[in-house]
């Protein structure tokens, strides 16, 4: 167990709950993967984040990860608890398609589907329906 761990533990101990260090080690595609923690209250799997050269190393792997058990609560920690985001690493991962400017019909669009999923952003629609388009056309190959 690294520093960052042991204070991630601390944190847990500090919380009153209990908890497994690296409780399973799951398949992926080439690799495998284990989190650092699992805490059994509140059924979560946690990795505990260390430097930034170490989550863009392990990014792909944990975005893998989410993307193959997605029914299994997991979390990026920092050593204090709380959560770290990823979604400016998820977004990299995303095809690049650059948008110079909306035409006035497909912006009104995209306020409309917003208003309609308020839980989601713009780009997230804009993902959504990029990536749909492109598994769209992979079924039509």
């Amino acid at each position: 167990m690294n520093k960052r761990e042991e204070e991630f533990a601390e944190f847990l101990i500090n919380q009153n709950k209990s908890f497994s260090f690296e409780p399973l080690r799951f398949q992926l595609k080439n690799t495998k993967y284990t989190p650092d923690f699992y805490c059994p209250e509140d059924d979560t799997f946690y990795e505990v984040v260390g430097s930034r050269q170490a989550i863009h190393a392990n990014k792909i792997k944990i975005l893998e990860f989410k993307k193959k058990y997605p029914d299994l609560k997991f979390e990026l920690v920092k050593p204090n608890g709380k959560k770290y985001s990823m979604k400016k690493q998820e977004a990299e991962l995303m095809p690049r398609i650059v948008l110079i400017r909306l035409p006035n019909v497909l912006y009104d669009r995209l306020h409309i589907l917003k208003k309609r999923e308020h839980d989601k952003s713009i780009s997230a629609i804009i993902r959504e329906s990029i990536v749909n388009y492109l598994n769209k056309r992979k079924g039509d190959n």
